[in-house]
């Protein structure tokens, strides 16, 4: 298709964005997006609103003839029916034809449907069965490689977009946004506003003209972890590895003994996981375990992976559970200490992982103190130290809310639950008692 090419995609980038960004083809990534000037960390770069937007239909009876044929032939339509809903809710009247005896299509526009095939997916050289069997259950007149071109480019392209129902958006220019595992922008919805499923993009950390721009395809805490995770051992072999991060050489022995010790760190983590699924971490977790673990961590003879190894924020938190519960104050805001130590080497720029850490400790220290509702005050504090736990709690909310607002803007969710958090301790420090609420709030935030 000639619309495919680069003029069409920065045709519509100049139409919706000015001279904001433009796309660039290059020999190793393909199609990218540019920036055409300066942005700094918080700026908002874009907003778009959707392409094309699909919700799962469950009384809509050619949604069931779908679902109906993922589960009599999970060998041929092995992927989930929403996707294949995706597909046939892209085509136009003339691919739909007289359609499904039962139930209905909802059409689109040539022009959507060609920027949706505008997006990224590989030719197809051999029609899938999955396309043939939708375009006989569903009696469409469209060719099955256009259905199966259609599914290719939604699964491939598709932001999640709601929960209850089911469903996923489609955007044309964000699109062009490649992943990367230092991004230098962040993408969400405009929750708060009259246009909640419009995406916006904002600056990461400051970015110059002629920047690619990127995203991360991670939640914020697999990106926290992938980009340490990078900065592991590297080399052919082991008796050449080195460290990404300084590039110090690692005898092989040594190589030998930090991926063992990291190999255990990791069999541990996953078996206390699926423990926590069952029972109370008190419960799922000994002394022996934890000292063992922090020997594996620490700088011994024994193995050491070092404390900012991508598995230790995983560590701390859960050893910030268990002092917790247990009774060990000191030892859980250490923990805490080292979390937020690890995660602010482990990636320098704005990161939301960082934020809601901050907002757990403050809420832990409110805890210790006694100020929260419910909480009782620890033995021996007196009203001096109280003040000075809250002050610390302060300044971590304070930090939290910096980060989420430049991260989502001032009217996501995200930023207003930490934001209420820090407003109803201003109101505590000015009347000595931590402020009531009212209903559905109270039971958010108390």
């Amino acid at each position: 298709m000639e619309d495919w090419n680069v003029n069409f995609v920065n045709k519509y980038l100049a139409e919706h964005h000015g001279d904001k960004v433009e796309c660039k083809v290059t020999d190793t990534k393909g199609r990218i997006l540019v920036s055409n000037r300066s942005f700094r960390k918080g700026d908002v770069i874009l907003e778009e609103r959707p392409l094309h937007i699909v919700t799962a239909a469950e009384k809509n009876e050619a949604y069931a003839t779908i679902n109906k044929l993922c589960k009599s032939d999970p060998d041929t339509m092995y992927q989930d029916p929403l996707w294949y809903w995706a597909a046939v809710s892209s085509l136009t009247t003339e691919n739909i034809g007289n359609g499904p005896k039962k139930g209905s299509l909802p059409p689109i526009s040539l022009d959507t449907q060609n920027k949706i095939l505008c997006l990224y997916h590989e030719p197809i050289v051999e029609v899938s069965e999955e396309a043939k069997t939708l375009v006989r259950a569903l009696n469409l007149s469209a060719d099955a490689k256009l259905v199966d071109e259609l599914l290719r480019a939604w699964i491939l392209n598709c932001f999640d977009h709601s929960e209850k129902p089911q469903g996923y958006a489609s955007y044309f220019g964000a699109s062009f946004m490649s992943h990367s595992c230092h991004p230098n922008a962040i993408w969400h919805f405009a929750e708060g506003t009259d246009k909640e499923d419009t995406f916006v993009l904002n600056a990461r950390r400051d970015i110059e003209a002629g920047d690619e721009i990127c995203i991360s395809y991670l939640p914020e805490q697999g990106l926290l972890h992938s980009a340490a995770a990078a900065e592991g051992l590297a080399g052919a072999a082991l008796s050449t590895a080195a460290c990404r991060g300084c590039g110090a050489k690692v005898g092989e022995g040594n190589a030998r003994r930090l991926l063992a010790a990291e190999t255990e760190l990791d069999e541990r983590l996953q078996r206390l996981d699926a423990e926590l699924e069952k029972r109370a971490i008190g419960k799922a977790l000994k002394e022996p375990d934890v000292q063992h673990m922090l020997r594996i961590v620490g700088d011994t003879a024994a193995g050491s992976v070092g404390p900012q190894h991508w598995l230790c924020d995983r560590l701390w938190s859960h050893l910030a559970d268990w002092y917790d519960q247990g009774g060990r104050p000191e030892d859980a805001c250490r923990m805490f200490r080292l979390r937020v130590a690890y995660q602010r080497a482990a990636y320098a720029s704005l990161h939301g992982e960082l934020a809601w850490t901050l907002e757990a400790q403050a809420d832990m220290l409110l805890r210790h103190a006694g100020v929260l509702p419910g909480s009782q005050r620890l033995a021996g504090l007196d009203d001096a130290a109280v003040q000075r736990m809250a002050r610390c709690a302060a300044g971590q909310l304070e930090e939290g809310t910096g980060i989420l607002r430049e991260l989502f803007g001032g009217t996501h969710s995200y930023f207003r639950a930490i934001d209420r958090r820090r407003a109803r301790l201003d109101e505590f420090f000015a009347t000595g008692r931590w402020p009531k609420a009212a209903g559905k709030r109270k039971r958010e935030d108390d």
